[in-house]
């Protein structure tokens, strides 16, 4: 067998997904802040609510995507790798490029295999998606963790070891057809295959159910702080050396809002089995053109330690 590369490897019927970062909102660009704030104030009246703003649990796992092509045939992805078709494919790129497979290649492979060799899951897919279907989740492989006081850790965070699968746990957050577009039954889909999970393999979302988060408090002593300033956004997108001073001040503003809000919306309530004690933070769909993250004071540190840690390893 000719080995090639991921990026052109089997990707004829399946195209390989362009990973899209989310932005941390305590990060937004100020103008992108002012315009989220508008929307805060004038289209949800201050109030985060569960009935018309999705938020999604941030799972600390690796990225995977798996479906069925339009001819039946299953495939997975990592975040890297676009669609492969094969058992094995995974492991045979590391061996080719590195002399040897490694762990994480040979938990893909075996992913892979577990999900189509895994009746049930592969009987509701050719049964339901006649055109194909690509699921977006994270992947908790439970033999890579290290167990820490009972509870298993991937990355950062630690999952109770009572919630996750003998050998992996899949937490969905996108279901698309072929052609990109998000399925209008997501929801449905993925409540169907949390009832396929087995003692090996758990099937779970990221969506969680929260209390209102009141944010009224903090938009209106953000745009009392800006009452004294002008023009704001020409002063904001301004290049002049007359502005500089006024333009600071107002970013000063916005950095101390978007810091209150993100604070305000990571304390929120909400149940999840995957969240914990700690947790890597939430994702907030506003809509298909407003996405942000708000990651946890906690998981922040705990990733610098993690990187640390991995840089001595290299």
């Amino acid at each position: 067998m000719k080995l090639i590369r991921f990026k052109t490897f089997l990707k004829e019927q399946v195209q390989a997904t362009k990973r899209v970062g989310i932005e941390h909102l305590s990060k937004l660009k100020p103008l992108e802040f002012l315009e989220l704030c508008e929307y805060f104030k004038n289209d949800l009246k201050g109030i985060i609510s569960s009935e018309k703003i999705k938020i999604n649990l941030k799972i600390d796992g690796a990225g995977l995507r798996f479906g069925i092509d339009s001819n039946g045939k299953f495939f997975i992805e990592s975040s890297s790798s676009g669609p492969q078709f094969d058992h094995g494919a995974f492991s045979n790129y590391t061996k080719n490029k590195y002399g040897e497979s490694n762990p994480i290649s040979d938990s893909y492979d075996d992913v892979f295999q577990s999900l189509k060799q895994y009746k049930p899951l592969q009987t509701y897919l050719q049964k339901n998606f006649p055109d194909g279907v690509k699921l977006f989740c994270e992947l908790l492989y439970t033999p890579l963790a290290k167990e820490i006081e009972g509870k298993l850790q991937f990355l950062v965070v630690k999952y109770d070891k009572a919630n996750l699968g003998n050998k992996f746990s899949l937490i969905f957050f996108k279901a698309e057809d072929l052609n990109g577009e998000q399925l209008k039954n997501e929801t449905e889909v993925f409540n169907k295959l949390k009832q396929l999970s087995s003692s090996d393999i758990v099937f779970d979302d990221q969506q969680i159910k929260y209390e209102d988060i009141d944010i009224n408090y903090e938009i209106n002593s953000f745009y009392e702080m800006l009452e004294d300033y002008d023009d704001i956004k020409n002063v904001l997108a301004s290049r002049k050396s007359a502005d500089k001073k006024t333009k600071q001040a107002i970013i000063s503003i916005i950095e101390k809002a978007q810091k209150s809000i993100s604070s305000k919306i990571i304390q929120t309530k909400f149940n999840h089995r995957f969240a914990g004690d700690e947790m890597e933070g939430l994702v907030i769909y506003f809509d298909s053109s407003k996405v942000v993250k708000v990651v946890s004071d906690k998981y922040k540190s705990g990733k610098e330690e993690f990187n640390k840690e991995y840089q001595k390893g290299k």
